[in-house]
């Protein structure tokens, strides 16, 4: 059980949690990258650090699954992917990641302005901000805090690594598969989650006592 006085996170349901995968415009090159980060952090409870990180070679669609290098405790794993996942990072990696990767959205944001040199692209991160860099650690958080707000919701990196573990309890995955997924070195760092469904359960039982009193 999850240490005493300890705060527990907050957990968007699974509604909001799409409400908020869905926000960016695919109508850009920004958009669909937005939308195929999102996926896998809901899909796997990626780290906001082992997001950042992901390299092309670290992700395999064919084979539904991505591998987190380096995780906390310097370990590797391996994490499934979902199809709406797998669907999202190929999009992105056929038709928005080239354009970011020659700076077309840099090029077009810097016409009116003295030109300055442009820095090497990254040729192996993942994602890749507008100049073709790999997106910074900062600006995959902050980009996430934008769609929150536009969605009318309180949402950061974590809060996809939070429902994640939490939506799978509640659809019967194991505390177990769950660890492993997560990258928990101890089995008591997952169960907070076992906690959380019982707060959920204690909060049903007294509305439903409510509404019988009434």
């Amino acid at each position: 059980m999850p240490q005493k006085g300890r705060e527990l996170p907050q957990i968007l349901n699974e509604s909001d949690i799409a409400r908020l995968i869905e926000m960016p415009d695919n109508t850009t090159a920004v958009g669909p990258r937005d939308r195929a980060s999102m996926e896998p952090l809901y899909a796997t409870g990626l780290r906001h650090a082992e997001a950042w990180r992901l390299d092309l070679y670290d992700v395999d669609t064919a084979a539904r699954r991505l591998i987190v290098r380096q995780g906390k405790g310097r370990k590797d794993r391996i994490v499934p992917l979902t199809e709406s996942a797998c669907y999202w990072l190929d999009h992105y990696l056929s038709i928005a990641r080239p354009e970011l990767a020659a700076g077309f959205l840099y090029q077009r944001r810097k016409k009116n302005r003295p030109q300055a040199p442009r820095r090497t692209p990254h040729p192996s991160a993942l994602w890749l901000a507008a100049s073709g860099r790999r997106l910074s650690y900062v600006r995959l958080a902050e980009l996430i805090h934008d769609y929150a707000i536009q969605a009318h919701l309180k949402a950061n990196v974590h809060t996809f690594r939070h429902a994640c573990a939490t939506h799978l309890l509640r659809h019967g995955a194991s505390i177990r598969h769950i660890q492993q997924l997560l990258g928990h070195q101890n089995l008591e760092t997952t169960e907070i989650y076992t906690h959380l469904e019982i707060e959920d359960l204690k909060t049903a039982v007294q509305k439903a006592s409510s509404e019988t009193s009434n």
